[in-house]
């Protein structure tokens, strides 16, 4: 049955805005954990509360690291490893993590005072002298925590153990205490373990984990920051080339749309966030009959899943629609090799001159939300702490064919392809562009602390396909994205 044209978008623009107040409210607002169904969505809560703990010990061994480097290196001459960092670098990383619980409740959106972090801070504390900080951080861990499970008040002890003036006389760990302090506390009990051992003027600089892991981090970030450095140096060419080529008039957009009716692109756009809501539910429900604990049946069923949306494309076919208009309109063409080889480093192009911005945007909105006391938790996607903690290769390709190949795909037929080209046929320029951002950005599940970034990021990604017109370059630039993005979460934050 035929429905008249205007009938069709009257609908459309219903059903929209039915699904962009549904989907928001699922991935911005997720269920409390005692509310969740499977056993997988609690090991995500798990993982999402361990991020601070995480980007925690990344920094105390990257700053320890940096010490020991400093000390045994002749420049700078310094007295020791504890003194050897530059004041105002030791005061940031103080403020930061260290300052006085009432001025440092939460970081992150985690809360900064619960069991775990105020043991591995008492730690820090200790270890950079600051013994007031310390006997208030354990003060803390007394009172709001009075009932906590034996294994823990074994941990308590231990501390007190190396940190009490009645602890000189003791001797060093044994066995089964240091198994308890490195099961418990990871790298901080290797750092108690150390510290007893140099109070016991046992040598262990150069033999134990927590100065080897230590140095290894400090590597890592200095090889970071020179990747980062080269990166902005590229980004600052691509800025200029795209200056000088659009400057020159010679280079224009050359979006062009219209081969099919436009309400067919707001048709797909509609099918495709009702089968991401509902596909959500689908692979819960097999979940829960068939491997409720399993994180790699929810991330394979997700790609599998999505995967198959691309064949929403097909829709307008069954209205007698060619295929050939269809892939046209929605900018799945590539007409020789010559052009799409241009697409492919119009797509690299667009990334380097814009990743910096997008870095420093998400930046600036951390320190606004975090002033405004907002949860920043909002703003870390849900595969972040998976990817963070994850052990297996297995899963970690899971992860990056998901982000890097899966999603800039998908995303980029739906987006700048159904949505992008139902707006440009009804607005100008800068209104389907912003508007299509914006419905990219409310879409995602970084809440509001990611809604500024990814509608940045939805911006370029919507001039690329003006510019081009067709896909290839906002997905390469998209695949970039993603790409360092997963990088930077896994190899300088994760395990």
């Amino acid at each position: 049955m035929n429905f008249p044209p205007h009938f069709r978008a009257y609908l459309g623009y219903f059903l929209l805005g039915i699904l962009l107040i549904i989907i928001p409210y699922r991935t911005w607002y997720p269920l409390k954990s005692d509310e969740k169904s499977t056993l997988a969505d609690s090991q995500l809560d798990k993982s999402m509360e361990n991020i601070s703990l995480k980007i925690f010990s990344f920094q105390s061994r990257f700053f320890i690291g940096a010490a020991n480097y400093l000390k045994t290196h002749p420049y700078p001459e310094s007295p020791g490893a504890k003194d050897a960092l530059p004041e105002t670098w030791k005061k940031q990383f103080i403020d930061v993590w260290l300052a006085p619980t009432s001025r440092s409740k939460r970081f992150m959106g985690q809360d900064l005072r619960s069991p775990a972090m105020l043991r591995r801070r008492y730690i820090m504390a200790h270890y950079l002298g600051l013994s007031s900080t310390a006997g208030e951080i354990i003060r803390t861990l007394r009172r709001n925590f009075p009932e906590e499970p034996q294994n823990n008040k074994n941990l308590d002890r231990l501390l007190e153990r190396v940190y009490s003036p009645e602890s000189v006389s003791s001797s060093l760990f044994s066995q089964e205490e240091t198994a308890l302090l490195r099961k418990n506390l990871d790298w901080f009990g290797e750092l108690l373990i150390a510290d007893l051992a140099q109070q016991k003027g046992v040598p262990v600089f150069e033999h134990s984990p927590v100065f080897q892991t230590a140095a290894a981090t400090y590597q890592t970030g200095m090889r970071t920051t020179l990747w980062l450095g080269a990166l902005l140096f590229i980004s600052l060419i691509s800025i200029i080339i795209i200056v000088v080529l659009f400057g020159s008039r010679k280079t224009s957009v050359c979006f062009s749309s219209g081969l099919i009716p436009d309400v067919y692109g707001l048709e797909i756009f509609c099918l495709y966030l009702a089968a991401e809501h509902l596909g959500h539910f689908i692979i819960n429900f097999f979940q829960n009959l068939i491997f409720p604990e399993s994180l790699h049946f929810r991330l394979i069923g997700n790609i599998l899943f999505i995967s198959l949306i691309p064949l929403l494309i097909l829709w307008p076919a069954l209205f007698g629609i060619s295929l050939n208009n269809i892939r046209r309109s929605l900018g799945l063409h590539w007409d020789n090799l010559r052009k799409s080889i241009k697409d492919f480093f119009a797509g690299l192009t667009g990334f380097f001159a814009a990743w910096p911005f997008l870095y420093l945007i998400l930046i600036l909105s951390a320190y606004i939300f975090s002033w405004l006391k907002i949860d920043m938790t909002k703003g870390i996607h849900p595969i972040a702490p998976v990817l963070m903690e994850a052990r297996t290769p297995g899963m970690i390709s899971v992860i990056f064919i998901l982000g890097v190949v899966v999603a800039p795909i998908v995303e980029e037929i739906m987006f700048r392809g159904a949505l992008y080209s139902w707006l440009r046929q009804r607005l100008n320029l800068a209104g389907a562009v912003i508007i299509s951002a914006m419905i990219f950005a409310l879409v995602h599940p970084q809440g509001l602390i990611g809604f500024l970034p990814i509608t940045f990021l939805g911006v370029v990604l919507a001039l690329l396909r003006e510019w081009r017109n067709n896909l290839l370059a906002p997905i390469v630039a998209h695949a970039g994205f993603n790409l360092v993005s997963l990088i930077i979460i896994r190899f300088v934050l994760g395990s």
